[in-house]
């Protein structure tokens, strides 16, 4: 499971994203969809570590921080 909350992230000082809370539970298939520029990519960077964040990640119960 991956738990998002408070999440601000983008590049070179300009944030593209903006996640109060969001949910990807194990066994469930979800989508990300937008249009070009809206931070789907940056989502995806944000939770693999690569591009700065800030809020939280939690994945399986770990923060991703630590």
């Amino acid at each position: 499971m991956i738990e998002i909350k408070n999440l601000n992230a983008g590049y070179e000082n300009k944030n593209v994203l903006n996640i109060d809370s969001m949910d990807f539970k194990e066994g469930e298939i979800s989508g990300i969809v937008g249009l070009n520029g809206c931070g789907k990519s940056t989502l995806l960077k944000s939770i693999i570590g690569l591009t700065e964040w800030s809020g939280r990640i939690i994945v399986d119960g770990k923060d991703c921080r630590k």
